[in-house]
C-alpha cells in the first residue's frame, strides 16, 4: 500500500508531496496522519539532502 501527501510548496514552486509506503492499509492511513499532523503544526522538514 502507498499513498502521496502534499505537505507544502518546494522553492522552485512545484508541490512537495511525500510518498509513504507500508505493508497494510491501518499503517499507511496512521503514517499519513502523522504527516498531515507535523505539516498542520508546520513541523515538516523541507525536501532534499539534510
Amino acid at each position: 500500500m502507498a499513498r502521496r501527501v502534499t505537505v507544502g510548496v518546494k522553492d522552485d514552486g512545484n508541490p512537495d508531496r511525500r510518498h509513504v509506503k507500508r505493508k497494510t492499509e491501518a499503517e499507511v492511513i496512521k503514517a499519513v496522519r502523522e504527516i498531515e499532523k507535523a505539516r498542520d503544526a508546520g513541523s515538516v522538514r523541507k525536501s532534499g539532502p539534510r
